[in-house]
């Protein structure tokens, strides 16, 4: 699923466009994803990987539009519920935000940029990347297991960009 791609209701019901995801750095697991929606007034909202269905060509949900609007906004800081999170409960996991402003950088200089991901349906582990590949016009899929480090600004593969 590529970022910009449309976010729709569980009825089909046009919700907005998927801005970037949430995942927990240690499982590349998929938290959370940020629509910016366009239900109501124009914002951006915090869709749950329980609200998700399907993620291939289009964020499918499983909610509605009135539940749409009752989604809470994104808020960099409390992309995950960091704000309600209290001394008892357990320690947030660690999370990176991908976005279409995450850069890709292999062994030997720049790659491009995240154009999106690919989420295993069942597991809600993003296992590869799509990477627009430099000026040249052209994606690429790349393995999550080629990732040496992540961060919200860059992305290092552990590969050559003659490998991709």
């Amino acid at each position: 699923m590529n970022f910009g791609a449309f976010a729709v209701s569980r009825v089909g019901e046009a919700v907005g466009t998927v801005e970037r995801v949430i995942l927990d750095l240690a499982t590349n697991e998929v938290l959370s994803y940020v629509v910016h929606s366009t239900v109501g007034i124009e914002r951006d909202v915090i869709v749950p990987d329980s609200a998700v269905s399907e993620t291939d060509d289009a964020l499918v949900l499983n909610i509605n539009q009135a539940e749409v609007e009752r989604l809470a906004d994104y808020v960099p800081a409390r992309a995950i519920g960091l704000g309600g999170a209290s001394p008892s409960s357990p320690a947030p996991p660690q999370t990176v935000e991908i976005s279409t402003r995450t850069r890709v950088e292999c062994v030997d200089g720049h790659l491009g940029v995240v154009e999106g991901v690919v989420v295993d349906e069942f597991t809600m582990e993003v296992t590869r990347l799509i990477v627009q590949v430099g000026d040249q016009g052209r994606s690429a899929t790349v393995p999550m297991e080629w990732v040496s480090s992540l961060h919200s600004t860059k992305i290092t593969l552990q590969c050559t960009r003659a490998d991709i």
